[in-house]
Formats: structure tokens, sequence, C-alpha cells
């Protein structure tokens, strides 16, 4: 009987253990969904809103997600040697809300250009740019452009 007893005792004490661990885990101590270098946890704290690691584990799931689009855009950025050229490639679903809420101000400036350009070319895509398009049709007798 004392055997039986042990082994209840036991199974008892590891689902306590286990109990307690997957809590833990599920306590505001989630993960990024990226991996941040030293250098952009130095920019993040030289944003205006001052990121630390602890604000930013706290961030909700979704602002987790925005923080990682943001630097792998900016990223991008560096790397790229042709600004149109990346411009064109990135979808707008690449574009977190507002980023600048995580760049720097030197980071904003180029990052904010290039989102420029990327809504830009979105909008050519769909025809919604102000002006005649090449899509759009162009009144009999006009030249495109003309002021009446």
């Amino acid at each position: 009987m004392k055997v039986q007893f042990r082994g209840i005792c036991h199974l008892r004490l590891c689902g306590l253990a286990l109990v307690l661990v997957l809590g833990w885990a599920g306590l505001g101590f989630a993960v990024l969904p990226c991996r941040l270098s030293e250098e952009d946890y130095r920019s993040l704290a030289a944003t205006p809103e001052a990121w630390t690691r602890e604000r930013i584990e706290r961030l909700s799931d979704q602002d987790k997600k925005d923080l990682c689009l943001t630097r792998k855009l900016l990223e991008r950025v560096r790397r790229s040697k042709d600004r149109k050229a990346l411009a064109e490639e990135i979808g707008l679903d690449e574009i977190p809300d507002r980023p600048s809420r995580f760049l720097a101000a030197d980071e904003a400036d180029v990052v904010g250009d290039l989102v420029a350009d990327i809504m830009a070319n979105a909008m050519l895509r769909q025809g919604r740019f102000g002006g005649y398009t090449s899509a759009a049709p162009q009144p009999q007798g006009e030249r495109p452009g003309t002021v009446r």
C-alpha cells in the first residue's frame, strides 16, 4: 500500500510542477516572432517611446508582429542598392501599422520614403493615382494633362 501512495504523490507533484511551468510560460513571457540584435535594441531605445527589453516583452502579439515587420523592413532597406526596385517588390501587407513607433528618427526618414514609394506603386497598379494613367481611358480630342 505504501508504494501505491508514493506513486500517487509523485504523480501529483509532477502534475503541479507541469502546471506551474506552463502557467509561467503564458504570463507575458512570450517570445518575439523574430530575433532582435543588440543594434536593434539600441535603436529602439533611441526612439521617442524609448523602448526597453521589458516593455518590448509586454507588447501585444500584434505589436510584436509589427515590431518585427518594421525591423525587417529597415534591414531590407539597408541591404538594398536600389530603393525603387525594392519598393516594387514589397507589398502593402509587408508594411506594419505605424512603423515609426519602432524607428529612430534617421531610420524613420529612410523607411518613410520607402513606404511612400510602396504606396504610390500600389495606387498606380490599382489605377487610383491622380491624373491619367496608362490604364485609364483618355477623353477624345484632349491631350493628357490638359486643364480646361
